[in-house]
Order: structure tokens, then C-alpha cells, then sequence
């Protein structure tokens, strides 16, 4: 039996749903590995090479940052909230329209990334931020390193 333009819709809606869970998850664990390396680099650099009474603005615009990063920690976390309450809204009608029953359709309901991990995940990157906010304002207090010291 050919499929219809309405299942083929759905079917194509939760394609879609999939992939963009899959895409946003993989551009923000990239995102969080540089951000990480960024702030650990940029640590070490000023705590190295920039006097104290100059380290003000840089710590200012990585903590500004860092708490940006916080909000885009939840917002990935609610977006991939709303997308698998999508998928399973999809699955539902799929299920329906072709009269699939209960039992076997729940392989469909299947979240591509589990809502426990995307929390678990939100609620750790949101922790490490903090931490380097915290990281950051210590160094107005921390003397800078001498490269002549030999440290």
C-alpha cells in the first residue's frame, strides 16, 4: 500500500526531529571541549603574563561568558525537552494512522537522547561554569607568575 502525503509527513517531521537533536547535541559538545580549553588556556595566560591591576576586564568578559554559557546549558536542555516531546507527539500519530498497536510502538517512543542525560549534562556544564566564574575571580587576587622566578 502507497504511503500517504500525511504519512509521509509525519514520517519526514520525525526524521527531521532526530537529526536536529543529533546536530544541535554535536555542535554543542564541540562548543563546551573549546570553551573548556579556552578558559583553561586563558587562565594560565593571565595568571602568567597580566599584571593584577590589569586582569579587571579579562576576568569580567570570560565571567560574562561563562554565565552565557550557563543560559546555553539550559537552553540545549529545554530544546531537547521540546524536540522529544515532539518526537513522541510524531510517534503518537504514526502509531495511530497506520493502527500499529500499543506494545510495538514503543520502540518508536524511544527518545534519541535521553531527556535524564540531557539534564544530567545541563545541570554539570552549569556547575563547571560557576566554577570557573569562581576560577577567574580569584585571579584578581593571585599574583601574577615571573617568568623569571623560573616557575
Amino acid at each position: 500500500m502507497a504511503e500517504s502525503n500525511w504519512q509521509w509527513l509525519l514520517r519526514k517531521q520525525f526524521e527531521e526531529r532526530g537529526t536536529n537533536i543529533r546536530m544541535v547535541w554535536d555542535f554543542y559538545i564541540k562548543f563546551y571541549i573549546a570553551f573548556l580549553a579556552l578558559n583553561i588556556a586563558g587562565i594560565g595566560a593571565v595568571v602568567q603574563y597580566v599584571a593584577q591591576r590589569n586582569r579587571t576586564p579579562i576576568i569580567i568578559a570570560f565571567s560574562m561568558h561563562n554565565l552565557l554559557a550557563v543560559g546555553t546549558a539550559v537552553f540545549i536542555y529545554k530544546f531537547t525537552q521540546r524536540l522529544n516531546s515532539d518526537m513522541r507527539t510524531l510517534a503518537e500519530a504514526i502509531r495511530e494512522d497506520e493502527g500499529v498497536g500499543k506494545a510495538s510502538a514503543e520502540i518508536i517512543f524511544k527518545a534519541p537522547l535521553p531527556l535524564a542525560f540531557a539534564r544530567y549534562t545541563s545541570i554539570a556544564n552549569s556547575i563547571t561554569h560557576i566554577g570557573l566564574i569562581g576560577c577567574w575571580v580569584s585571579l584578581r587576587y593571585i599574583a601574577e607568575v615571573s617568568a623569571k622566578s623560573g616557575c
